[in-house]
């Protein structure tokens, strides 16, 4: 499987396809700092506020993690390396395996991107916000840390529409609309919940999606609204998400025809 895993990250470094989403994702965090430019003072956020708070909204980001994930997992069945993979004696668990590894490093450099050039052009233009202490130090960790592993199940379940459709646009748009329509409903929750009269049903519905991911991203933008919950909740909740996620991606792998 080494051996896999090293000729995935041969092939994905010298992909023409790879290198110009890096540089569209660098465009596009560009325009998202100009577009936001046009919203008014209340989006002229600095560096630090920017890092923590509005960045985790992952914004024009989806649409990078969908046409990576798309192009990048689904594509192979269009050009049958999976197949000619399987041909050359590796199992369909160690293609998988390997595919997905690879998949999580191709996506690390995307998210530093983003990151990098969105935080450096608000830190030129409207400053960082304060100086670095261990408390700044502390919050900067934890915004990474719910940043890194919110994208993750945001990619995930474009994995899973990837094995499922097997075709690389009907896997973009719907990994798209299902992680923007399912922020969309987490956003108007407090509104839904408070209309409902139902008590048991209004209970079931506010605990399950407490144990959603994008709440807990949404508990941090807008506290006022929803229950914040300790970082230990939001590392179980997107665990048992990502491993559920690929455990279905795997089990519609194994039982495909890659033909």
């Amino acid at each position: 499987m080494r051996r896999l895993i090293k000729s995935e990250l041969f092939q994905l470094s010298k992909s023409n396809f790879y290198w110009r989403i890096c540089i569209a994702n660098i465009v596009l965090a560009l325009l998202a700092f100009a577009f936001d430019r046009t919203l008014g003072s209340d989006y002229e956020l600095k560096g630090l506020d920017w890092f923590c708070v509005r960045r985790l909204r992952i914004s024009w980001l989806l649409y990078i993690i969908c046409i990576y994930t798309s192009e990048y997992m689904a594509g192979e069945f269009h050009n049958h390396r999976y197949n000619t993979k399987l041909i050359c004696g590796f199992t369909r668990r160690q293609i998988y395996g390997a595919k997905l590894a690879v998949y999580v490093s191709g996506m690390l450099p995307l998210l530093v991107i983003n990151t990098a050039i969105g935080t450096l052009v608000r830190t030129i233009c409207y400053g960082f916000g304060t100086d670095f202490n261990e408390n700044i130090v502390i919050r900067i960790a934890k915004a990474e840390l719910y940043y890194v592993l919110f994208c993750f199940v945001v990619g995930a379940v474009s994995v899973l529409f990837a094995m499922m459709t097997k075709s690389r646009a009907v896997a973009f748009v719907l990994g798209v609309c299902i992680n923007q329509r399912g922020g969309s409903l987490l956003a108007n929750l407090p509104y839904y919940l408070k209309h409902m009269g139902d008590y048991v049903l209004k209970k079931g519905i506010d605990c399950f999606a407490q144990l959603m991911p994008i709440y807990q991203i949404d508990s941090i933008l807008v506290p006022q609204e929803y229950k914040p919950h300790p970082i230990g909740l939001f590392l179980l909740s997107c665990n048992i998400w990502l491993v559920v996620i690929y455990v279905l991606s795997m089990n519609l792998f194994e039982n495909s025809d890659l033909n």
